[in-house]
């Protein structure tokens, strides 16, 4: 990889943050844990502040001059990159221990096509509790623009497997 196409090196990274997210969130599920109320009247729990603190200290090794917005820890750097973390998604549902809806992407490729087209094409899979049954599944096909110091999505292409 060269550094004109950096979406490779930040999608590695950003999966390695989400496995190390999972991997820490689900050790303390359905465990004890401190929980309490933040200002805004919303829960969080001990485990939310272990998540993002492992992924602002990763994010601090291999990525230091990015700027990080986390919902627990609030803002720090200032550079046009920023990494947005919100440890666990659903901080309620984690807290009294229910299992929400999870949607998995696999076989993921990323596919460079200029300096600022890249095509992603990958896998997903919705599953509902409480048998993690599979709810819907199929593959999808996004094409992505870059516009200044982001990627946005010009098409998304999703089909569904047969049943």
């Amino acid at each position: 990889m060269t550094a004109r196409f950096p979406l490779d090196a930040d999608l590695d990274l950003a999966l390695r943050l989400a496995d190390a997210a999972r991997e820490i969130s689900l050790a303390r599920f359905r465990g004890p844990f401190q929980k309490r109320l933040k200002a805004d009247g919303s829960i969080v729990t001990e485990v939310d502040e272990a998540v993002e603190d492992e992924l602002r200290e990763r994010l601090a090794r291999e990525r230091p001059r990015d700027a990080i917005l986390g919902e627990e820890r609030g803002a720090s750097g200032d550079s046009e990159r920023r990494w947005i973390i919100d440890a666990i998604d659903g901080t309620l549902s984690f807290a009294a221990g229910k299992s929400r809806d999870s949607l998995s992407f696999d076989e993921l490729r990323v596919r460079v096509l200029t300096p600022d087209f890249a095509y992603a094409t990958a896998r997903f899979k919705l599953t509902r509790p409480p048998r993690d049954s599979v709810v819907a599944s199929g593959p999808f096909t996004l094409v992505l623009q870059r516009q200044g110091d982001r990627w946005r999505i010009l098409h998304d292409h999703t089909s569904a497997d047969p049943r």
